[in-house]
């Protein structure tokens, strides 16, 4: 959606141009940088690399990770409950977990194997990982099996999965809206058209009409930035 918006400023630059060999430089530029990006995954299998992916977000990165992890420890207390060994189902959690926690869940199996505790590694590794090595704490503490203590971290990683979840659900009508404002003045210009009163040659071909579109044109791209924007403030 941001590119929608970048690419309403660009048609604003160039109705802002002065004359029509400026505006055709910027048309030719943007379509140079279209044709890059269309072009670059071609590019990219023709020399025998991978194809280009688009990156997860942040956000998303973290919502994989926080699912990944959840997996992990209900295969960790399964195995606990079934009678397993602590460095048996330690080792079980590696395969459900991501690369990062199966290398801490790795680490906490050896520790196990010679002797030390799973809940010193889970301690000093990232936050995320650190209420599994609290748990063991309380749990060696208070003589309690470390599933009971581990099950209520799975349940609280499933609260703040359907927290997520429904966060996105309430913000699919401020995407939706996002997107109609973006194809306002594209809307716009077709309902001028149909009713005769010529609006794309008034923007392009008058100096009044340059400052109209301009305005307009950036206005509704602030809009979209501008949702775009308070829909991250929402999803942190």
């Amino acid at each position: 959606m941001t590119a929608i918006a970048w690419s309403l400023l660009a048609v604003a630059l160039m109705l802002a141009a002065p004359t029509s060999r400026v505006r055709a430089r910027v048309a030719v530029l943007a379509s140079r940088g279209r044709l890059a990006g269309a072009t670059a995954p071609v590019s990219l299998r023709a020399r025998g690399e991978t194809q280009l992916q688009r990156p997860l977000s942040p956000r998303r990165q973290l919502l994989r990770r926080r699912r990944s992890l959840r997996d992990a420890i209900r295969l960790l207390v399964s195995e606990l409950e079934a009678g397993s060994s602590t460095e048996r189902a330690l080792l079980a959690a590696v395969d459900a977990a991501d690369a990062r926690s199966g290398a801490v869940f790795l680490a906490a199996a050896g520790a196990v194997s010679n002797g030390g505790s799973a809940g010193d590694i889970f301690s000093q590794a990232e936050p995320m990982l650190r209420p599994l090595g609290a748990a063991w704490g309380v749990a060696d503490r208070a003589g309690i099996a470390p599933a009971e203590a581990l099950a209520r971290i799975a349940a609280d990683l499933d609260a703040e999965l359907d927290k997520d979840a429904a966060v996105s659900v309430m913000l699919a009508g401020p995407r939706s809206s996002a997107l109609l404002l973006a194809g306002l003045p594209l809307l716009g210009l077709l309902l001028g058209a149909a009713m005769g009163a010529r609006p794309l040659p008034f923007l392009v071909g008058s100096s009044v009409g340059h400052v109209v579109g301009v305005i307009g044109i950036g206005l509704d791209a602030a809009g979209v930035l501008w949702t775009q924007r308070l829909i991250a403030l929402a999803l942190r």
